[in-house]
């Protein structure tokens, strides 16, 4: 950590004195930042997913209705 500097203002940032980089030192705030990505992926996918079987019963039902 001899190469890290605190970020003034900050509780958790450090700067990289060699290369400049300021990383956020919070393990805690990562995993839940993590964890809200993961679920709005699961959301999306879940919504892309729908999208996609509504079309499929759209797409049936007209065959159905041309078919009479």
């Amino acid at each position: 950590m001899d190469d890290y500097v605190k970020v003034e203002g900050s509780a958790s940032l450090y700067k990289d004195t060699l290369t400049g980089f300021v990383s956020n030192m919070d393990k805690d705030a990562l995993a839940k930042a993590k964890a809200r990505k993961k679920a709005r992926r699961e959301q999306e996918n879940k919504i892309n997913n729908l999208e996609n079987e509504v079309s499929e019963l759209k797409d049936m039902i007209r065959a159905l209705v041309e078919s009479k």
